[in-house]
């Protein structure tokens, strides 16, 4: 919340941006968004918060529709302003034929309520239309020209027009609240929060081209501050991410994702709109919500935060049947097994509707995804089966993550839950565990990727052919190079329910494995013992390394500390 607060108002009234906060499904963007409503309420700022009826949830609202809800909440709240430009567009929206006779003003608001089912406290309506009855009669008949010009754009039904009509709409508001905010120095800009349940693409883009509207020409930058929350296609679309779903440094039309926190105050001076991840719950949060369920202490917490990587829902789901279990220290797959909140699905199932958001639970071609490491290898693995690219499969609501390397990745949890859908498909099965994994090396071996090929056969189970080529490297690379194979390889996941032998013979196949199951959170009571093998490994390794024992210092010094803790 600090990050959005730097962003919001960085340079006090008038310099107002927007936020877009994203996240996987679940991850918190709604809570942060009441936390922010609940510190402008006990400010007494002027704010709204957009969130429509559920059964409405994705459903298109064009941008005066989205205004008017604004509208409604400032004037619940207090704030006597009127709107008399805005309305009169509302009005013509409403009636477009009635080109004499304008309707009455409250009728057409009452009709606009009803539409977007949204509640108004006794005599609202009223008061907005009085108030903006006064504007206009201060400022002339503002709604004669907004009404030909309202008309003209909606009998065009382009997708241009539509973007016009949204711009005109927003900046007649904008107006509006200009001369009802002169001389109000100490209040924050107003504020519209924009929740999960509306699709807020049209009221960011018409926002962005109206503060370029006033900014062509001279006039004070808009004094409307926005939150949205939405999901990585959001911002896809936003221009804020590249195709491939990575980052750019600096994206089209000054539109900014910032590489770290500290960055967002400076990021804000500058930049219009920015977008903010949700953050995950860090282990002590996670410790937090273990004990407040009355789940245990702290063994309990290690199993949540390895399972759920900090999704904020999966942890609660995870902490609730942990508590269900006795409280006790429970095994990941005890807890993923266990009855969830609803007593009916498994918490594993339940989590994984949750974070697919409906979008293709039970896909068989889903479950492969997961053996991939990024959206890129998966896009590539299956169209070779003749899937339509633009599948769902492709969405970033699937591929919530940036992996070190920029590209997107699944988020941890999901892959896991889909990854042990794989493991159980029989053997037999043309796309089952080992079928997929090896499909997936020989895709890898002809893009020239050596440690990509040896992460997929590692999972697949040719652990000889994996540590033959890793002692040929040994012999060959220099170590830190070798390391950094090494690193790839053993990201490769461990089957669920697979034993870990304890190899003395090899020190290179003892490294390999144990690393790959200390990296793995079916193995997280067991993790302390994992990264002490692979220490132990690595110092016989060491001596064999031509070079780079800086680098295997460092590395050792690593897996003690995690043995340690």
């Amino acid at each position: 919340m600090a990050a959005v607060r730097a962003v919001l108002n960085p340079g006090g009234p008038g310099r107002a941006t927007a936020v877009v906060l994203f996240g996987p499904t679940g991850s918190g963007r709604s809570r942060a968004l009441r936390v922010l409503r609940g510190e402008l309420l006990a400010g007494r700022q002027p704010h709204a918060l957009i969130a429509l009826p559920r059964h409405t949830r994705r459903r298109g609202r064009s941008v005066h529709e989205l205004l008017f809800v604004v509208l409604l909440e400032l004037a619940a709240q207090g704030w006597k302003w009127g709107f008399p430009r805005f309305l009169a567009d509302c009005a013509a929206i409403a009636a477009p034929a009635r080109l004499s006779d304008e309707e009455p003003l409250p009728v057409a608001l009452e009709r606009l309520r009803e539409r977007l089912e949204v509640p108004a406290p006794d005599g609202v309506l009223a008061g907005i239309a009085r108030r903006a009855a006064r504007g206009r009669w201060r400022r002339g008949r503002v709604g004669v020209e907004a009404r030909d010009e309202v008309v003209a754009l909606l009998g065009l039904d382009t997708a241009q027009a539509r973007a016009d009509l949204d711009l005109l709409v927003l900046r007649h508001f904008l107006a509006d609240l200009d001369d009802a905010l002169p001389g109000r120095a100490r209040l924050l800009d107003p504020t519209v929060l924009v929740d999960d349940t509306v699709d807020p693409t049209a009221l960011l883009v018409a926002w962005r081209r109206a503060r370029e509207w006033r900014e062509g020409r001279g006039q004070p930058l808009p004094r409307l501050a926005l939150v949205t929350t939405g999901e990585r296609d959001l911002l896809r679309g936003l221009g804020l991410l590249a195709e491939d779903g990575g980052p750019g440094p600096r994206l089209a039309e000054g539109l900014v994702v910032p590489e770290r926190r500290r960055d967002v105050s400076s990021v804000a001076l500058t930049e219009p709109l920015t977008a903010l991840p949700v953050l995950e719950l860090t282990e002590r949060q996670v410790d937090r919500v273990v004990r407040a369920a009355g789940a245990g202490g702290r063994g309990t917490a290690e199993v949540v935060h390895a399972l759920a990587a900090g999704h904020a829902a999966a942890t609660r789901e995870l902490a609730l049947a942990a508590a269900l279990l006795g409280g006790g220290t429970a095994t990941p797959e005890e807890l993923l097994s266990a009855p969830s909140s609803d007593d009916v699905t498994p918490v594993g199932d339940r989590v994984l509707n949750l974070l697919l958001d409906g979008l293709v639970v039970g896909s068989d071609a889903l479950v492969a995804c997961a053996a991939a490491r990024t959206l890129e290898e998966a896009a590539t693995l299956i169209t070779t089966t003749g899937l339509h690219p633009r599948s769902d499969l492709f969405s970033l609501a699937v591929w919530s993550r940036t992996g070190p390397d920029g590209a997107a990745v699944m988020h941890p949890l999901l892959r896991l839950l889909l990854l042990r859908r794989l493991a159980s498909r029989p053997e037999a099965d043309t796309d089952d565990w080992c079928s997929v994994f090896a499909g997936l090396a020989k895709l890898a071996e002809r893009r020239g990727d050596e440690a990509g090929r040896l992460h997929h056969l590692l999972a697949a189970g040719e652990v000889e052919e994996v540590v033959w080529r890793v002692e040929e490297g040994l012999e060959r690379d220099s170590g830190e190079a070798w390391l950094d194979v090494v690193r790839v390889v053993t990201t490769s996941p461990l089957r669920p329910g697979a034993d870990v032998p304890v190899q003395r013979d090899s020190p290179v196949r003892s490294v390999l494995l144990q690393w790959q199951a200390a990296n793995d959170p079916h193995r997280v009571a067991h993790r302390r013992e994992h990264h002490s093998r692979v220490a132990t490994g690595l110092r016989e390794v060491a001596g064999r390394s031509r070079d780079g024992h800086l680098a295997f210092r460092r590395a050792i010094r690593e897996h003690e500390e995690k043995a340690d803790r």
